[in-house]
């Protein structure tokens, strides 16, 4: 009984970190396109 709840504790750990990791890799490349289009704009009124 107590490996399968070490099982499942473990399976519970991984799909938190899945969708952290998601999330956060979602987040960065938002911020990089933001970015990106920032300096296309900055660049093209000068």
């Amino acid at each position: 009984m107590k490996k399968m709840n070490i099982i499942l504790i473990g399976f519970f750990l991984l799909e938190t970190l899945e969708n952290l990791y998601t999330t956060y890799v979602e987040c960065s490349l938002k911020q990089i396109f933001l970015d990106k289009t920032q300096k296309i704009f900055k660049a093209n009124r000068k």
